[in-house]
């Protein structure tokens, strides 16, 4: 995590790719996803190679997901419900993805990466119910 915070400060007043940011958010609150996902899949000895996998990749595309949506909830959120400072981002000169790519490519960015987060899940059925339900919340808070 404090690769995607060390990335996201020398970026400050700079471009990126879209690659280039997504990896940094992959780093970033993405890295805390991630590992929080798949932390369960240590305790649950029956999964094969290929759940774990599709885990590992809902795991990465939400929490790539959960960043870019902090970044439109930096420019469309309310102080008091983001916990930040609303406008932060735009002001300090971050590299954001509604920066770079404006707020509706970055809404279809989220959408695609939740999409493609749910198709992981779809092995698992029922079973996983919750997941699919924090990638929604991800992808929707604020809304």
């Amino acid at each position: 995590m404090t690769g995607g915070q060390s990335i996201d400060l020398a970026a400050e007043g700079s471009s990126m790719s879209a690659e280039a940011l997504e990896v940094m958010y992959s780093l970033k609150t993405g890295a805390l996803i991630h590992a929080a996902v798949m932390s369960a899949c240590l305790i649950r000895e029956d999964l094969s190679k290929a759940d774990i996998q599709a885990i590992d990749a809902f795991g990465r595309a939400i929490g790539v997901a959960f960043q870019i949506k902090d970044d439109i909830l930096d420019i469309e959120g309310e102080t008091h419900v983001i916990g930040k400072q609303a406008g932060a981002d735009q002001r300090l000169g971050k590299a954001t993805y509604p920066g770079l790519f404006g707020l509706d490519r970055s809404r279809q960015r989220c959408e695609e990466l939740l999409n493609g987060a749910l198709q992981h899940l779809e092995r698992f059925g029922n079973e996983a119910t919750p997941l699919k339900w924090l990638a929604r919340f991800i992808v929707e808070r604020g809304q």
